[in-house]
């Protein structure tokens, strides 16, 4: 047999005991302690003065076990006695392709793809970057992905930034998990690493009420007032809104088609629930929106930043939005003072939640029953029932026995 067996350097202890794997000849390495084995080996042969050292087979399949390396040893004997060996159709595949920072490259390029197809929002790809070159690639970037284990993955998450929010540390796992499902149904690993769970612990919607909304855009400038008069009576999607076109809106139905979003500064001819839906516009809206579309074409927007004479960015609104707060002398974020605000207003004044949810949009009554953590006011009826029943019950037994008190009970 050409060449010899090795035991990679970093799997060359016993995780157990840390003892070294004692060489035992054909039979491979073992731990004389534990009796356990290593998980990856390579060989290393002597070929016309080089010494090439081959990590897999032709199909990039890594040796993690004695017998597939004794197997490939074999194998390459044959090939050099029959003089077609070639060393690098084997370490080829142990080159950079397997580099945690190319395999992720690529998986992105997939990703784009899907973009590009609709299957995926351009805010969510740009997050997928950002994870990389904030997160992944720092910690990753050599690592050869069939040898991440799930002991890798855990130092990983030890390492990530305390200051990181949970449900941010969770979409960052749940992303590189997914890219290990891919990895794993494209074979280039043969067995996924296990990931950490991470829970998020669910805060109730911040919101206020019509009032502060009102104080609010009192204090914006007349020429950008309409978008947020719209979004603190409507309820749309912020993003939604800035895509709102003229024949989006059925004045004659007093009803309006949600059909398309920003995302990530794109235009997507999408919601963000991927489902087009018609929703009754608010009737205290109907004069502005008349204001807005007339006389214009169908296809143009119907909220307009006059400086640009282009769709408001969320930059924009959100630097708007914050100025006026301080001349306000309020603290609340654009989103929760009109979405989340809409949808607690609407549950505390007793809108039962289906309702709620086709107004916003939902896909999923859970989403909508956020809102009803906010609605403190409705659940007096529970205490006004047990009330109500205490009195009567009370009531029909001073009835029953005359009026006099047989607590047998009293001291």
């Amino acid at each position: 047999m050409r060449g010899k067996i090795r035991v990679l350097r970093r799997n060359s202890r016993c995780p157990k005991c840390g003892d070294f794997f004692e060489d035992i000849g054909i039979k491979g390495y073992v731990c004389p302690n534990c009796l356990t084995v290593p998980e990856r080996f390579y060989l290393d042969i002597n070929y016309r003065g080089q010494r090439p050292r081959i990590f897999s087979d032709k199909q990039g399949k890594p040796l993690d076990t004695f017998n597939r390396a004794f197997d490939l040893q074999a194998h390459i004997s044959y090939e050099i006695d029959d003089g077609s060996f070639d060393p690098s159709k084997y370490i080829k595949s142990e080159q950079k392709e397997f580099y945690f920072s190319n395999r992720y490259d690529s998986w992105l390029k997939g990703k784009e793809n899907d973009m590009a197809k609709g299957i995926l929002a351009p805010s969510t790809l740009k997050a997928y970057r950002v994870y990389s070159r904030k997160y992944y690639i720092p910690f990753l970037k050599n690592d050869d992905i069939r040898d991440i284990r799930s002991g890798r993955i855990e130092q990983f998450f030890r390492q990530l930034p305390v200051s990181l929010s949970s449900k941010y540390i969770k979409c960052l796992v749940n992303t590189l998990e997914n890219f290990f499902n891919a990895m794993l149904v494209l074979e280039y690993i043969s067995k996924k690493p296990v990931f950490p769970k991470i829970t998020v612990n669910e805060k109730i919607p911040k919101w206020t009420v019509r009032e502060v909304q009102d104080r609010i855009i009192s204090v914006i400038a007349e020429i950008d007032k309409d978008i947020f008069h719209f979004l603190t009576r409507q309820g749309t999607r912020i993003a939604e809104a800035r895509a709102l076109k003229i024949k989006d809106f059925n004045f004659k139905e007093g009803i309006l088609l949600v059909q398309r979003t920003f995302s990530a500064g794109v235009l997507i001819e999408r919601t963000k629930t991927k489902k087009e839906k018609y929703r009754l516009i608010n009737p205290e809206l109907l004069p502005m929106l008349r204001r807005l579309c007339y006389n214009r074409f169908p296809d143009e927007f119907v909220f307009i930043n006059p400086r640009t004479k282009r769709p408001y960015c969320d930059k924009t609104l959100n630097n708007i939005w914050n100025e006026a707060c301080k001349v306000a002398g309020v603290g609340i974020e654009l989103y929760n003072a009109t979405r989340h605000s809409i949808a607690s207003q609407s549950s505390s004044g007793g809108a039962p939640l289906q309702a709620i949810k086709a107004v916003l949009g939902h896909t999923d009554i859970r989403t909508t029953l956020r809102y009803a953590m906010n609605d403190l006011s409705s659940q007096l009826i529970v205490f006004d029932k047990i009330n109500k029943s205490l009195s009567t019950d009370m009531n029909r037994q001073q009835t029953v026995s005359g009026g006099k008190d047989d607590n047998k009970f009293s001291l």
